[in-house]
Formats: structure tokens, sequence, C-alpha cells
């Protein structure tokens, strides 16, 4: 699995994460994660306003079928509807990890305890306080 934390790299591996190609993604349901390279951005949604900083992010999601789903994120044309289509203006993804089970809030609450992230991101129906999480900070 791509550079993760080791707990953290544990813990999704506990729920079936494994890396796969973007050509490749499932057209099942399922739960993704998106490993993002941000450059600085401000991004305003439809309702909020976030400030994330120069980093590696990971992003958890969920579709009733995955492939489709990171497909439309990939695109650049769009109608923006989540918070990560705001933020994929500003965004490189560097790579996918899918499950094929639906675990996006239980994996957001777990990685909440674990890693630093931007509070109020992608969480509209979860009760995870988000779904944006801070792998490495950029220190230059």
């Amino acid at each position: 699995m791509c550079r993760l934390p080791g707990e953290v790299r544990e813990v999704l591996h506990g729920y079936g994460f494994r890396q796969a190609e973007l050509e490749k993604l499932p057209e099942a349901p399922g739960t993704y994660l998106l490993i993002l390279r941000v450059s600085r951005a401000s991004v305003r949604t439809k309702a909020k306003r976030f400030e994330i900083e120069p980093g590696r992010y990971l992003y958890v999601g969920s579709a009733l079928s995955v492939s489709a789903r990171v497909g439309r994120h990939l695109r650049r044309e769009k109608r923006k509807h989540w918070h990560i289509d705001f933020l994929l203006e500003h965004a490189v993804v560097e790579g996918v990890l899918v499950a094929e089970a639906r675990v996006e809030q239980e994996v957001a609450l777990v990685l909440c305890r674990l890693l630093p992230h931007v509070r109020g991101f992608g969480c509209s129906d979860s009760k995870a306080v988000s779904h944006l999480f801070v792998l490495e900070p950029c220190t230059t």
C-alpha cells in the first residue's frame, strides 16, 4: 500500500483496502480513498470556505459504483456537488485505494482519531467531523 503512516496502513488493511489502478476500479459499490497532493487552496463550496495548506491528503468517500464516482471526481468539466469537487481544482490525485465494503463513515471516524484533519470537510451526511485527512504537511 502506498506511503501511509504504519498505524493508518494497518487500519486500512483491516477494512480490506487495496491499491487500485485508475483504469481498473471496481464498478461495484464500495469505499474509496483518494491520495491527493494539494497546493495551498482557499476552497469555497456552496456553503463553506476551507483554507487548505499545501501537502498530501487522504479523502474518504463511498459510492454505488466506485469507478463511476472516482471517474467523475477526476473529470475537470463537471457540475460541482461535493466538497471534494471544489478541492480537486487545486489537487493532483496520486493514488486510489478501494475496499468492497461501504465503510466510509467507520473509516472516517477512525482516521479522525489517527490523523490531523480539515474539520467539516466532506462530512455533511456523516457522524465523523471530517473526511479529509492530512498525511504530510508541506514544510517549504
